[in-house]
């Protein structure tokens, strides 16, 4: 009997140890974008590329993946370049804004840099491979005004560029380079105003005086390199180097002659084949590849191209060698759709418009949540053994039948299940789905729109696009555009259209179910606010706040939900007394910049009277960075000033009275702006430093009911997404230990030390250089749960829960085996009682 009681216990110890915990990131999603190449090189199954989102992005070249990518932090120009050394080695020429210039010599097997990047002042103009010495990758770059710079792994040596009297002051914007197998090293040089030089570099470093070439324009010559240097003027003549007076003589022969003669015969511009010694012509649906010394400018291959250019206007277009294997990639750019064709083939396209967002919209699934509802109005609407056994059944069929993990129920009767919907400048609009599990690939479904929409809007879980005044359903089922019912359009928008006083047009498109509204939107110079108020059928003016001389508007900030979803109306203190928010509605923030006296100026004021309520003021030398969240009794404003590292937090935490439990307002709701009363808030502010970081945009946990705690999250400039909770930023924190049962809190402390489990992007570095980036918080159906959505050049989405999971279990828990350990447990009690019965029974047999 014993025995089998263990037995039983052992196989019930194990029926529980199979409940297995969450797994970590199951809720994170993110793209992998890396905008419009415009700089590409091969090496191998390796594609290099430099694009328009600031990015060094390395891809496999067979199907597109990205393998690697660099963000600068710094933007780089169009000259930015790069060069293949050999099968291992290339190297980078980033001409970062501001006059300075990154050069790198990577290694593309370890994804790493053989050296520190070496800053040199100046953007550089070329940038060229001087092969390897020695085993040793070398790299030749040329500045603007004249340095060339000789770069190896161990050393970096500047050759200072010799110049004529007369021309002391030059400036340069392109570069070429030839190189002969005797060692001579040729520089030809354009000048800002047009004009064509060259300069030898030989065993003594410079060697010859720069000297103007006049046979042709720079755009026209081609160097080829060889056993002598040659220059091809294209479509007229072709010359050769002569080391020994350092002068171009007229040649005969050779790789310029065949280019000359190539140039002359064929229909359009020849282009060379990025580090190769061949040269390509685009016709209007193929690519003829030339090679000039071994087959005598005849056609070597012919690349169809129209399988991947048939729907749209290229906007570039790159032809990549591979030495190895004597093969051609054929890189196209329209549409910011990127597409790869090998022998013409198309193998593999990568859409990037949706690194380049204009608007977004996040939607709940298709699924309707009317399932729970159905469920609550049946049990209202019965007796209570009626509703007992409905919920019982229900909960008994979900628990039995239902994979929370893999089932989109769980997600849409919990809310966590979204459709991210992002609008991008060349107008298409692609739909991002989440699910229950992240995916390794989460690829959008690509809609394109015969109407170019301007913004979006949600509608009752409905996708709405508009497009000058005119709206439209989105449906996304079946890819098709209705136009809106003017009754519709009536219902839940207002248009501001008005032309102002002073000749400026305010336009704006509202939102809103209301009848009778009262607005504020920014005159379009910018010099001003005026009130608006809107009913049914007409709109007219009630205010207008107007700026001082040197004030720029910057924005206009308000709260997102009323008073009915604020979750407590006071602060609680240590002392059982509390703090009432000032929760006046109607309130504003509205901010400006002073530029005389380098001061962020925002007043509160009240968009229905326009009176201003209270004037705050915050010293900043940058106002282009300036970002305020205004919600329920705070306002959180960011500022960093230009050369400062550091991002600093003003908080202002706003009460009716900073006397505990001494309320002036009664039924807030009934608060009438044009009554006699003006209550003016009291405030306690504090500022704090997140360091080392630069903040992009910033947002508010939101949940359904606004019960849970408030977290303020964060995307950096750095690719890093945080949360704060709102108990750190707090306006009342003491300065120094304050006495028992007074204090506020913990004790101040200026500086904002994120735990790393805050860190919600966890491993990701997010590319985030997007100039309508946006960040977003959405609540669940689950008060615990908030999804924070953040839209820039990379998307990204995850869950948070800033007060723990408190209301759900998490959706990869095993019902089935909680069933069947309950029931386990049930039939051990029921074998169990009736042994401790019979044992009790004879017990009290012995004793008698």
């Amino acid at each position: 009997m014993r025995l089998s009681l263990f037995t039983y216990f052992l196989l019930l110890v194990k029926v529980v140890l199979c409940i297995p915990v969450d797994e970590i990131f199951t809720v994170d999603y993110q793209t992998v974008q890396t905008g419009i190449p415009f700089s590409s090189i091969l090496l191998g199954d390796r594609l290099i590329s430099l694009t328009n989102k600031n990015v060094l992005a390395i891809q496999n070249v067979t199907n597109g993946d990205v393998l690697y990518r660099y963000a600068s932090e710094i933007p780089f120009t169009n000259q930015s370049s790069l060069i293949k050394i050999d099968n291992k080695f290339f190297g980078s020429s980033l001409v970062l804004e501001g006059g300075v210039s990154e050069i790198t010599i990577w290694n593309v097997e370890t994804f790493t840099t053989i050296k520190e990047e070496l800053e040199i002042s100046g953007n550089i103009i070329g940038l060229f491979s001087g092969g390897l010495k020695d085993n040793e990758p070398n790299v030749i770059a040329i500045d603007d005004i004249g340095n060339i710079h000789l770069i190896s792994k161990e050393r970096h040596e500047l050759i200072r560029l010799k110049k004529a009297s007369s021309i002391q002051d030059l400036k340069f914007r392109d570069a070429k380079y030839a190189s002969s197998t005797q060692g001579s090293k040729l520089v030809i040089l354009e000048s800002q105003d047009g004009s064509t030089y060259y300069i030898t570099i030989g065993s003594d470093n410079i060697n010859s005086e720069l000297r103007s070439f006049a046979k042709c324009k720079f755009s026209d010559l081609e160097l080829t390199s060889g056993l002598n240097i040659s220059a091809a003027c294209l479509g007229s003549r072709a010359y050769e180097f002569d080391d020994g007076n350092g002068k171009f003589e007229i040649s005969t022969s050779n790789y310029g002659s065949e280019l000359v003669s190539l140039s002359s015969n064929v229909d359009g511009k020849i282009k060379k084949i990025v580090d190769s010694p061949y040269y390509f012509e685009q016709l209007e649906n193929k690519v003829l590849i030339y090679d000039p010394i071994s087959l005598s400018s005849k056609v070597v291959q012919k690349l169809n191209v129209s399988s991947s250019v048939n729907t749209g206007r290229i906007t570039n277009m790159d032809i990549l060698y591979d030495d190895r294997t004597n093969t051609f990639t054929v890189m196209t750019t329209r549409d910011d759709m990127i597409v790869e064709a090998t022998h013409g083939n198309v193998t593999w396209e990568r859409d990037e418009s949706v690194s380049f967002p204009k608007d977004v919209v996040i939607l709940g699934t298709d699924e309707k949540q009317y399932v729970l509802q159905q469920q609550l109005t049946l049990e209202k609407t019965s007796n209570i053994l009626t509703a007992y056994i409905n919920r019982f059944r229900s909960n008994i069929h979900r628990l039995l039948n239902t994979d929370f993990s893999r089932n989109a129920n769980f997600g849409t009767n919990f809310g966590y299940l979204k459709k991210i919907v992002v609008l991008t400048e060349n107008g298409k609009i692609a739909v991002y789905e989440t699910s229950l599990n992240s995916t390794s690939s989460w690829k959008p479904k690509i809609i394109t729109p015969q109407i170019k929409f301007d913004r979006l809007f949600k509608v009752d879980n409905s996708l709405i696009g508009v497009e000058n005044n005119s709206f439209y359903h989105i449906l996304l089922d079946d890819n098709s555009i209705i136009p809106c019912d003017p009754q519709f359009i009536q219902k839940n928008f207002k248009i501001l259209d008005d032309l102002a006083s002073d000749g400026v047009r305010v336009h704006k498109i509202i939102q809103t179910k209301e009848d009778n509204i009262y607005t504020a939107a920014v005159s379009q110079n910018r010099n001003s606010v005026i009130g608006y108020f809107m009913d049914r059928s007409s709109q007219s003016k009630t205010w207008r706040l107007s700026f001082l001389k040197n004030e720029t508007f910057l924005s206009i900030n308000s709260r997102s939900y009323g008073n009915d979803k604020v979750a407590s109306p006071a602060v609680v203190l240590p002392d059982r007394k509390v703090l009432y928010k000032y929760l006046i509605p109607n309130i504003a923030a509205i901010s400006s910049y002073n530029n005389a006296t380098k001061e962020v100026v925002m007043r509160l004021t009240d968009i229905v009277t326009g009176k201003v309520y209270k004037t705050f003021t915050k010293e900043t030398d940058n106002p282009k960075v300036v970002k305020i969240l205004f919600e329920e009794n705070f306002i959180i404003m960011l500022t960093q000033n230009t050369n400062s590292l550091d991002t600093e937090f003003t908080v202002i935490d706003m009460f009716e009275s900073l006397t505990p439990d001494l309320k002036k307002t009664r039924v807030i709701d009934t608060f009438d702006s044009f009554g006699n009363i003006t209550i003016l808030p009291e405030w306690s502010s504090r500022s704090y430093l997140l360091q080392g970081v630069t903040v992009r945009d910033i947002t508010l946990t939101y949940t359904k009911n606004n019960i849970a705690s408030k977290w303020i999250i964060v995307s950096s400039e750095e690719g890093v997404i945080t949360a704060i909770p709102k108990q750190i930023l707090d306006g009342r924190r003491p300065l120094e230990a304050a006495k028992r049962g007074t204090a506020a809190g913990m004790m101040y402390q200026p500086y904002i030390i994120p735990a790393d489990n805050l860190r919600l992007s966890h491993y990701r570095k997010l590319v985030s250089n997007s100039e309508n980036h946006r960040l977003l918080s959405v609540p669940t159906e689950l008060e615990s749960t908030s999804v924070i959505v953040s839209v820039d050049t990379d998307l990204f989405t995850t869950r948070v829960r800033p007060s723990s999971s408190f209301d759900t279990i998490s959706g990869s828990f095993k019902k089935k085996i909680l069933v069947m350990t309950i029931i386990s447990l049930i039939l051990g009690i029921m074998y169990c009682k009736p042994l401790a019965t019979q044992k009790k029974l004879k017990d009290i047999w012995r004793r008698n």
